[in-house]
Parts: C-alpha cells; structure tokens; sequence
C-alpha cells in the first residue's frame, strides 16, 4: 500500500464552535494617510486604491499564508534538526505484529530486529498482553494454526500447539492459568507446559476482578474463576457487548448501558445511550464518560445519573487521566475537570483524529495522532513538540524515551518523548497490525502503557 504524501502547508481552518474561538494567525492592515497631511479618504481615486490593495492582499494571504504551527513554535519547528535527548530504558522493547502473520522483537533504543517468530502458512498473529519472561501468539492461516509460548529473551518456543482444539487467540493470564479464545470455546491452560486444565463454551470474554473472566453467550451473561473455569454466577442475558469499568460491569446495547453487580450478577440502573460511545471512566469519581458527534457526558456509575455535558462538535476522541477529562473535537484539544465539566484549557490541533495518554516515570504526555503527530502537555495545553510523522489508527507504543508510530504500509517511526526527535524508522514483512510495549524480559511484564 503505497503512503499518502504528506502536504508542506496545513492551513488551519476558520471555525466558530461552543469549544473555543478560532485564533487567525497575522493578518494585514491598510494605513490611510500621508505624515499628518489631510487627504480626503473617500475620493473616488483612493476608494478605487484601496480596493485594489485589498484584493492584491486577500490573494497574496490565500497563495503564501504560513502554514499552522503551535503556539511555541520555536520549540516545535520540524525545519529545526533535533536529536534524540531522552533516556532510554536499557533492555526495553517494542513487540510489532504484521499482516504476514510475523511477531517481531525490536530494541527499544536503536529499532534492531532482536528476533523474529513466524508459523509457517499462517497470516495472522496475536498476542496476548501480559506475561512475565514470557510472550504467548495465537497464528492462523487457510490450512493451520496454532498456539505458542514464547522467551521473550529469544523467541525461541518454549511449548507450542498446532491445530489443536484449544489453538487461538490468547486473551490473558491469571495466576497459573492462559485463558485462550478459540472462536467457540474458552480453554485454560497452564502456563509453563500448555497442558487443557478446563473448556466453557463461549467466546469474546474479558477480564474483570482478578482471576475472574465475563462473557456473554446465548444462555446468558456468565462469571468464571479464570483458574478453575468454574461458574461463579450466571445471569440471564440480553445480547449486547460486556465492558468492565470504575470496579463494575456494564452491558452495552444499541440504545441501552445496564450496570450489572460484578461479584453477583444482579442488574441495576439501566440508561438511553442512543447515539452515545462509552470512552473511558474514573475510578477516583466513579463516573462514567460517552461521546457522541455532538457532545461529550460523564454518568454516574452508581446512579446512571447524568453528572454534566459538554458541547463539542465533531468529536473524535475522549480520554480520562489525572482527574481531567480530554476531548479531540473540531480541531481542537480541551481539558475539562472531571467532576462539573468546567473548561481548563483549550489547544488547536488541525487534523488530530485519535488522542493517547502517556504516564512516563519523568512526566505525562498527551499525543494526538493524525495529519501531525503532536504531544501536549496535560496540566496546560502547551505544546511540548509536533512532527510531520502521518500516522495511522493503529493505536500507537509508548514508552520512556521513545514513541512508536504505525505508518501507512509497513513503516514504524519512533520518536523520542521529550522533543519529537526521529529515533529510528524499521519496515515490516507486512502492513503492521499492533504495536506493544515492555520493558526488559527479566524484570518487567508486557504492559501496555496506553490508554
């Protein structure tokens, strides 16, 4: 797939919203008048003088108008040649998977393949996202699949299943156990040797309370013991999608958000949420938020109570962190407080359609992905740096020092955190699938940093 070309000039666009007023960047200005001599203004000479620089200046603005750059542009130039400045956690790595069905370690640091793991026959691979020295890769292909246990040191395969019943696509892990889902069936395994230790019929679970799994079946909303696999509560079920949010569950339909008790099962407020995208939740204020084209709301997950709303037109994304609301809509980025919705600050960012949170062991970051990829500061909307990197929906990896961005294609550009600087560009066998992050195999489980 060939890469879109990026342009050399955005022009930010002129709009009039509920989230903030447009800024319009320069501008010009015609001074009638010659040192204090009187000149009779409306003559029709210098009528006919005025309209024509008016039109000489609307054409010059719409032909050589600068292109937008953030507020502090002189820490965000990209014409400025920037090196990477940033620490680099030793040992850490990113985990790429390609639509060649190949799971590639790379370093951290400089982007070296560290090793590579590909089934033979097979196009697709997953992962699951915890583990500790280890990496667990369901693959599939038209004739095979299989189910792997990987040193995450090495690559090498620790145990692997090939068109085994219990092969797929591996959700996670509790204690002892890998909970895998193989498009009919939800298997347990043990972690060191592969060995079935329980099968339910079921699929698209998630995790929730520790050690414990949901799902949603035609019989009904079910609650396992992730180590067991066996039946903690079930509950008659409605159709719909399972979300685990604010230490609660909640079933998601079309029109509907019914919370659901997740240590019994027991149903409780149910709300209209026509229209409406579940986005995040606070565990600290135990709201729940929804966006829509529209506008943004924060629910109250033990009343299902509406808390507050704010108007932002064309929304793309809301993330939570650190008691503030985020929401990418218009062009903009606002920070509003989590619990009445009041404005903090507002931030342009022409083109940004998705928006990440970062929490670094030095500072948080905000990047919004899109035309740019930028990153914000979150307590104050300022620009830390922006690059003319075009990134894709894959959400991206982020971690201390460096920032992994899927590109149209097989390219991933990472940069560095603290000024925007290009690291390292690698290209994949395949267009790239997923991006994860974790620290060194020996001290750090896969973790994925993002929100």
């Amino acid at each position: 797939m060939s890469k879109p070309q990026m342009r050399d000039t955005k022009t930010a666009k002129e709009h009039s919203n509920s989230v903030h007023d447009t800024k319009i960047q320069g501008g010009a200005q015609i001074i009638v008048g010659d040192h204090g001599k009187m000149v009779n203004i409306f003559s029709p000479g210098l009528i006919a003088l005025a309209l024509a620089v008016l039109v000489v200046v609307a054409i010059s603005v719409a032909f050589m108008a600068e292109p937008w750059k953030p507020a502090d542009r002189q820490r965000a130039d990209p014409t400025t040649v920037r090196k990477p400045v940033s620490p680099v956690e030793e040992g850490g790595r990113f985990y790429l998977t390609d639509d060649a069905g190949y799971l590639s370690a790379l370093d951290l640091r400089t982007g070296k393949e560290l090793w590579s793991f590909h089934q033979a026959g097979t196009t697709e691979i997953s992962l699951a996202r915890t583990g500790a020295s280890r990496i667990y890769a369901g693959t599939s292909g038209r004739s095979v699949n299989g189910l792997h246990a990987l040193d995450a040191s090495n690559g090498d395969a620790i145990w692997s299943k090939t068109n085994n019943s219990c092969a797929g696509n591996p959700v996670g892990t509790a204690e002892s156990t890998l909970v895998v889902d193989t498009n009919g069936y939800l298997c347990g395994l043990d972690k060191e040797t592969g060995k079935e230790e329980w099968r339910v019929e079921g699929t698209s679970c998630i995790f929730g309370d520790p050690d414990t799994l949901y799902l949603n079946t035609e019989r009904g909303i079910t609650a396992l013991n992730a180590v067991t696999g066996s039946t903690i509560w079930r509950s008659p079920g409605l159709g719909g999608e399972l979300i685990y949010a604010a230490g609660n569950l909640y079933l998601k339909t079309e029109t509907t958000f019914q919370e659901i008790d997740s240590r019994t099962g027991k149903r409780g407020w149910g709300r209209n949420i026509t229209d409406l995208e579940f986005k995040d939740a606070s565990t600290s204020t135990s709201e729940l938020f929804f966006m829509s084209k529209t506008e943004s709301q924060a629910i109250d997950a033990n009343t299902g109570q509406l808390v507050w709303r704010f108007a932002s037109p064309e929304t793309k994304d809301l993330k939570y962190s650190s008691n503030s609301v985020y929401i990418l809509a218009n062009g903009k980025l606002v920070a509003l407080s989590e619990k009445v919705g009041v404005k903090r600050w507002t931030q342009e960012v022409p083109g940004g359609y998705s928006l990440y949170v970062h929490h670094g062991k030095i500072t948080d970051l905000l990047y919004v992905l899109g035309e740019l990829v930028s990153a914000v500061r979150p307590e104050n909307g300022k620009f830390v740096w922006y690059a003319s990197v075009w990134s894709t929906g894959h959400p991206p990896a982020l971690a201390d020092g460096a920032a992994a961005i899927a590109q149209d294609g097989n390219d991933v550009t990472t940069l560095d955190p603290w000024n925007g600087a290009t690291r390292w560009t690698y290209t994949s066998r395949g267009q790239v699938v997923s991006i994860s992050y974790s620290g060194s195999p020996t001290t750090m489980d896969i973790l994925d940093n993002i929100r």
